[in-house]
């Protein structure tokens, strides 16, 4: 008979007490669990709901706009962008950059950052609806992109300082706040004295409800399985410009949802990047 070691008795203790005193993430995941017969109840409500008129004509509109503010057009002509790096180079090259420098990246490299990871890039027919449905270079759960993307931007070339909207419909951005927003920087994130430098502030939130109505609580986790879709999206195409790019998971849920006017509930912040030149010379994680 083998002899139980003190690690695995340990273990144990420590599974018995979650057990009894199960944190958030574990009642969390055991309610948004499907097995067989929630698969086939899910079925069933997601089978009604593809009927329903409402969500059928929301399901062609997943996106924000904001018609009253001031809109910048963005580029579609990529023509001056140099990128010399095969797909191979790039997957092989992605890394996290810790270290910017405060130099201006161009308004066609944000153009084609915006355009590449979330923008409309085809469309499919739909029967049911008569109309085109809109895709994106990115999986969606139902293909309902619940997300949306804010750009704090502090220094990219012929663009005014300030917070800005990406309008996926129209590829534009809406302005929000004019000037520098560099003042705001310690209650949006932990890491502020890293995205003084960076070029661009950028905010991904979910908007709940373009999921829920279809898939309940399940639904919560194809947002976050949404964003990390759109997180890749973002380190490859700044990799294939030689930009660098940070994914920060530290940064403060209650002060970004109220910094972009959102409440949090039915659309709130799920991921924070900062994007700009790397410091090639300064940071050790470059290979």
């Amino acid at each position: 008979m083998s002899q139980i070691t003190e690690v695995e008795i340990l273990s144990k203790k420590v599974e018995e007490t979650l057990l009894k005193n199960p944190g958030m993430y574990e009642v969390f995941h055991e309610n948004t669990k499907l097995n067989s017969l929630k698969e086939k109840m899910l079925g069933k409500n997601i089978m009604g709901v593809l009927t329903e008129k409402n969500f059928l004509e929301a399901s062609h509109m997943p996106y924000k706009t904001y018609t009253s503010n001031k809109r910048i057009p963005l580029e579609k002509n990529f023509y001056n962008l140099i990128i010399n790096k095969n797909f191979t180079e790039v997957l092989l090259d992605r890394r996290s950059v810790r270290k910017f420098i405060n130099k201006p990246i161009s308004f066609n490299q944000l153009s084609y950052l915006l355009y590449m990871s979330y923008g409309i890039n085809d469309f499919l027919s739909s029967k049911q609806t008569n109309s085109l449905q809109e895709l994106r270079t990115v999986p969606s759960a139902g293909g309902l992109y619940p997300l949306e993307i804010y750009l704090l931007i502090n220094n990219v070339e012929y663009l005014e300082q300030g917070l800005y909207h990406y309008n996926v419909k129209l590829h534009c951005l809406e302005l929000l706040k004019e000037g520098s927003q560099e003042a705001c920087l310690p209650s949006l994130t932990s890491y502020s004295d890293i995205a003084k430098n960076a070029s661009i502030l950028m905010f991904v939130t979910a908007v709940f409800p373009r999921l829920s109505y279809k898939y309940g609580d399940r639904s919560y986790r194809f947002a976050h399985l949404d964003a990390g879709h759109l997180g890749q999206n973002i380190y490859l195409t700044n990799t294939a410009m030689k930009l660098g790019t940070l994914a920060v998971g530290g940064f403060f849920d209650d002060e970004i949802n109220e910094y972009l006017n959102i409440n949090g509930v039915s659309e709130g912040v799920v991921y924070e990047f900062f994007i700009g030149h790397k410091d090639e010379e300064n940071d050790y994680r470059i290979k």
